[in-house]
């Protein structure tokens, strides 16, 4: 007897293993896409290129863009305008570090992993950043640019451009979201959430 509401145990699991339907709500995805969409002047930047994008008051008001396969251009306003051919990144314990030559001398340029706000920017996905050029180290925030139209959600309907049987499936196609503001990806492989 024990065998029997063993195996039917196991078996009720494995059937219903695949019952879990992951829901996105489109309305909720809408709205997130909306509030996480940047300023004109960022999706400008992005679409031209720059990767990184970080600015800064101290000592005084200062950019930094960084595409890293064109170079990195450097605004300090006490100086002149630096750009820096691309370097390969340097990985450290909870930073990232590129050191760049430059026609005033070596520029070193370091993104932590530790978030960072300022007055004029309250996004909790900013990085602190230092640049140091000769004695001078400029400190502020930054962050990664990104497309923000990718935050949404993603239904596989084909693959190498053929279309895929809905018989393959349990319930639904797979399904993948992206939350940017979260930095999260959710997602449903067409038998269990992910």
């Amino acid at each position: 007897m024990w065998r029997i509401v063993f195996i039917s145990t196991v078996l009720s699991f494995l059937l219903n293993a695949c019952n879990t339907i992951y829901k996105a709500d489109a309305k909720k995805s809408a709205a997130t896409r909306l509030a996480i969409t940047p300023p004109d002047s960022i999706v400008i930047k992005e679409r031209n290129g720059t990767e990184f994008f970080a600015y800064g008051s101290r000592p005084v008001q200062w950019t930094l863009e960084m595409d890293l396969e064109k170079g990195f251009t450097f605004k300090p306003a006490d100086g002149r305008l630096l750009i820096a051919s691309p370097v390969s990144v340097s990985k450290l314990a909870g930073a990232e570090m590129y050191e760049v030559k430059t026609d005033l001398g070596p520029m070193k340029i370091t993104v932590y992993k530790d978030g960072c706000a300022t007055s004029l920017n309250e996004n909790k996905t900013s990085q602190k950043v230092e640049v140091t050029l000769r004695d001078t180290r400029y400190t502020g925030c930054g962050e990664y640019l990104y497309n923000y139209l990718l935050n949404d959600i993603w239904i596989l309907e084909s693959i190498n451009s053929k279309a895929l049987l809905s018989t393959a499936y349990e319930k639904q196609f797979p399904v993948m979201e992206f939350n940017l503001e979260k930095n999260k990806m959710f997602g449903y492989n067409g038998c269990s959430n992910m």
